[in-house]
């Protein structure tokens, strides 16, 4: 049953949505309303930031009390690739590393339309590499939501086709995995979705993919063959534009031999998890991340001996 606190922020996300349907958002609107929601939530005041350079690519260590020697969580932040910052996903972020009881590294990769494809690809492939090198025993999850979803699943499809060791599973959050954006539940979903505008994903889905074309497998990953890739977890929600192609690939990794969970959450937004300190479901969509997190590295490390 839906909380009353998420049935009162999908009423009123619902009525200032409406408030921004005439003439859309313009991109300097919509990263300023990122930057603006981040504010409304304090860092908890256990966590430790670190910034570093990943080779030439600024990133912020988000560092927990008792963490996990050798596990490490990489986050790749949504913002349609055209938005979102460390700003933007610090508090979160930290909350995960705190629920998680690891150490996250938050990369600030590049964004459109001033740096399109492949910029935040490669930027993500950069870290990846450096944290290898840096620590090359430990078990890394690479996490991300919307389009840091997407993101995250390119970054796994770029390593296979590198030969590369991949990292020990992935979630993804509202995954934007279709750039093409003409999904089904775009229209099924209807006027319960109140966090994304599908002209406006429009608009940035070319911006990021610039000369190419967004069926490109790593620019939409639902296009891809996604068969060898390390566990994933994906959750979505039935007020999100984006859950009929997050179903769609998650069905894709399944066809591919791959181990995949897919969770469907009645009633919630795009990008729920993010109210964690508001939503009951939040809060429990974020221990299912835990416990998934927690039975795969048993099974990684009982298959090791």
């Amino acid at each position: 049953m839906q909380s009353l606190a998420s049935r009162y922020v999908h009423n009123y996300l619902k009525f200032k949505s409406r408030r921004h349907a005439v003439g859309g958002l313009s991109l300097e609107a919509q990263r300023q309303r990122l930057e603006d929601f981040a504010q409304r939530f304090r860092m908890p005041k256990n966590v430790a930031v670190e910034k570093v350079q990943m080779d030439s690519v600024p990133c912020e260590w988000l560092r927990v009390p008792g963490s996990r020697e050798n596990c490490v969580l990489l986050y790749l932040h949504g913002g349609a690739y055209c938005a979102g910052s460390l700003n933007t996903h610090r508090r979160f972020v930290a909350d995960l590393a705190l629920e998680f009881a690891m150490d996250a590294l938050l990369v600030d990769y590049r964004l459109a339309p001033e740096l399109p494809f492949p910029a935040a690809l490669d930027d993500a492939m950069t870290v990846y590499a450096r944290l290898r090198q840096e620590r090359p025993d430990a078990d890394i999850i690479v996490a991300g939501d919307s389009a840091g979803g997407g993101l995250s699943l390119a970054l796994l499809l770029r390593l296979k086709s590198e030969n590369g060791p991949m990292p020990g599973m992935a979630l993804l959050l509202g995954p934007w995995v279709d750039l093409v954006c003409e999904n089904e539940s775009y229209r099924t979903v209807g006027d319960k979705e109140v966090m994304l505008d599908q002209a406006r994903l429009k608009r940035n889905a070319r911006m990021y993919a610039g000369e190419e074309t967004l069926t490109n497998p790593l620019i939409s990953p639902i296009y891809a063959d996604l068969s060898g890739l390390p566990p994933v977890l994906i959750q979505t929600g039935t007020y999100d534009f984006l859950s009929g192609e997050a179903q769609m690939v998650a069905e894709q990794l399944e066809e591919a031999g791959g181990k995949v969970v897919l969770e469907v959450w009645p009633k919630m937004i795009h990008s729920w998890q993010f109210l964690n300190r508001l939503l009951p479901e939040a809060r429990r969509a974020i221990r299912s991340l835990r416990d998934f997190i927690r039975d795969n590295l048993l099974n990684i490390h009982s298959s090791d001996r």
